[in-house]
C-alpha cells in the first residue's frame, strides 16, 4: 500500500516538485494516509491536512480545481485499499 499511494501522490505532485525529487518529497504522508483508506471522507480530510501543511490555505483549498482533485486523490487511495482488502480476503478463503 506504502507504494501505491507514494506513486498517487507523486502523480498528483500538489506543490509540483521536480521529478528528480518526487519520489521523496510526500512520503512522511503515506502512513497517515494509509490510516484513512478505509473511509473516503477521512481521505479527503487527510489529503486536506497535507495541503495546510504544505502552505496551503483555506482559500486554495476551496478552489473548484483542489477539491476535484482531492475527491480524484480520495477515490483512487480508496479504491487501491479497497483492492488489496479484496484481495486479502480472497487469499484467505483459499486456506
Amino acid at each position: 500500500m506504502n507504494i501505491i499511494i507514494q506513486k498517487i501522490l507523486e502523480d498528483w505532485n500538489p506543490i509540483g516538485v521536480p521529478e528528480y525529487i518526487v519520489d521523496v518529497e510526500y512520503l512522511d504522508y503515506i502512513p497517515y494516509l494509509i490510516q484513512t483508506a478505509h473511509n473516503l471522507e477521512e481521505t479527503k480530510k487527510g489529503l486536506i491536512y497535507i495541503l495546510r501543511q504544505m502552505g496551503y490555505n483555506n482559500h486554495c483549498i476551496c478552489n473548484k480545481k483542489i477539491q476535484q482533485d482531492i475527491d480524484n486523490i480520495a477515490q483512487r487511495i480508496v479504491k487501491e485499499y479497497e483492492k488489496i482488502i479484496s484481495n486479502s480476503d480472497d487469499r484467505e478463503g483459499d486456506s
